[in-house]
């Protein structure tokens, strides 16, 4: 149990969990401990405590699986219920875990953008490679590359060694 100092000097652990099941739905079918208090717009539930809003499900997670308050780890759901409570329904992971679970669930819709079809990119396509042919033939550098394309070096050096842009080929 891992709750933070504020919390138990207030409340105490006992005084939370009460508070947490008083507003728990146990769904029959799922096992889901459904939260039917306050939410937010996503589905997450939510619980005023000491003058703040506290997410439910890692109220939850610092109880019953030791997550640490200050902690950067996302409480994910096996069960892919935002409303959901249940220790048993929950694993901690980093950002890019509970990214990589929602698209293998078919949760993620939006495809990645690959390119000038992503909409942050400031070259096409015919710009990278031109850039990657005028570097591989020598006689220019990597900043006046940038001054012509309006990037910064990095981006032409990540651009001609192809860590960015993986998707078309490198120059020889």
């Amino acid at each position: 149990m891992m709750l933070p100092k504020e919390l138990l000097e207030a409340y105490g652990e006992a005084e939370i969990i009460r508070r947490l099941m008083k507003r728990r739905y146990v769904n029959p079918d799922t096992g889901c401990w459904e939260w039917t208090g306050a939410k937010n717009s996503c589905g997450y539930g939510s619980l005023g405590l000491a003058g703040k809003h506290w997410y439910v499900h890692r109220l939850a997670a610092m109880i019953w699986l030791g997550l640490d308050p200050v902690s950067s780890l996302s409480v994910c759901h096996r069960c892919d219920i935002p409303a959901c409570f249940n220790p048993a329904h929950q694993f901690l992971g980093t950002h890019a875990d509970n990214i990589r679970d929602a698209y293998g669930k078919g949760r993620v819709d939006v495809p990645r953008r690959y390119g000038s079809t992503n909409g942050s990119s400031k070259l096409t396509e015919l710009e990278v490679l031109a850039i990657r042919q005028l570097y591989a033939a020598g006689g220019i550098s990597q900043r006046a590359l940038g001054k012509r394309y309006k990037v910064s070096r990095t981006m032409i050096s990540n651009i001609v060694s192809g860590k960015y842009w993986k998707h078309l080929p490198v120059a020889s």
